[in-house]
């Protein structure tokens, strides 16, 4: 088993992978403040960019209508569930003093 290394932040950051998944839908903004109520000092989420240049959070990527999933690349912003939150709403409820660990799942969106 490898050593584990001393965090170098003290408090060390504990962090809510995808909100308080077990007792909110995961990655929607009920999930991530309930997290912070709960205690979390950072949050973690995957971010994909839709066709009009929103950054918003989700961990898949694709959005399911029926049986046809899209990707949310291919998607406005309004054309997304409203429970798939914008970055900007998620510093909106939360504030910004929070960790936040980001996955960008296209980066080269953000080129």
């Amino acid at each position: 088993m490898p050593t584990r290394l001393p965090s170098l932040r003290r408090p060390p950051i504990g962090f809510a992978h995808r909100g308080a998944r077990a007792n909110a839908p995961e990655n929607t903004l009920e999930a991530f403040a309930l997290a912070v109520r709960l205690g979390a000092t950072g949050l973690e989420s995957d971010v994909w960019l839709t066709s009009d240049g929103e950054a918003v959070l989700d961990h898949d990527g694709v959005v399911r209508n029926g049986l046809r999933k899209r990707p949310i690349a291919d998607l406005t912003r309004a054309e997304l569930p409203p429970h798939i939150p914008t970055l900007a709403e998620l510093y909106a409820e939360v504030g910004t003093t929070l960790d936040l660990s980001l996955d960008v799942k296209d980066a080269a969106a953000f080129d």
